[in-house]
């Protein structure tokens, strides 16, 4: 009973920290606005030009990015369809999934997907091949680098980072939103995918 119990804070201290930063990026949001307010047009165009160019440096980036903060929905290809969040969307980055228990969203409204913390955490290339490298030390496999593998890994790195350790089979379904982020970084080469299963 006591371990189900700290078992459950710890969850919920997870959620919490979630929580915690949305709130902090809100307020991240609203000094950065001031800050801008304050600035003349030439000082905002260069300051754009080069935090532009220390990213991709792309216009079309720099348009995706304008359009994503005022949550617009980029024109779609010719003949490509239009494909709206599902209600049970709050993020507005996920879509329909093959089940109804992988139709998850992660409630934010500045998507998990979009933190730097999860780019760092589940989609950085380099820390998904130490864990793997870490779990088959632990059960003695051969290494495996393929892009499967780097899926399952970052959706071992956003359960970590989000519940902490859960033990032998206590899984947790990762947000629809999260799984197409890592679906796009490491693909697969038939477009096939798994997808959740339970214990």
């Amino acid at each position: 009973q006591a371990g189900d119990a700290n078992s459950n804070q710890t969850v919920q201290n997870r959620s919490d920290g979630f929580i915690l930063m949305e709130e902090e990026l809100e307020i991240a949001e609203r000094k950065i606005r001031a800050f801008l307010d304050s600035l003349s047009r030439e000082d905002l165009m260069e300051m754009l030009i080069v935090a532009n160019n220390h990213g991709n440096g792309s216009l079309q980036a720099l348009k995706d990015n304008l359009a994503e903060a005022k949550d617009e929905t980029p024109e779609p290809e010719p003949g490509e369809p239009v494909i709206l969040a599902p209600s049970w969307c709050k993020c507005g980055k996920c879509k329909e999934m093959p089940t109804l228990i992988e139709n998850k969203c992660c409630m934010h409204k500045h998507c998990v997907s979009k933190l730097t913390k999860f780019n760092k955490y589940c989609l950085d290339e380099d820390l998904l091949v130490l864990n793997i490298k870490a779990r088959c030390d632990v059960r003695a496999d051969v290494w495996n680098f393929e892009t499967r593998e780097l899926r399952k890994a970052a959706y071992r790195q956003f359960t970590l980072w989000k519940y902490g350790r859960l033990g032998k089979n206590n899984r947790r379904v990762v947000p629809s939103c999260c799984v197409l982020k890592v679906r796009s970084e490491f693909p697969s080469p038939n477009g096939i995918y798994l997808g959740y299963k339970p214990n």
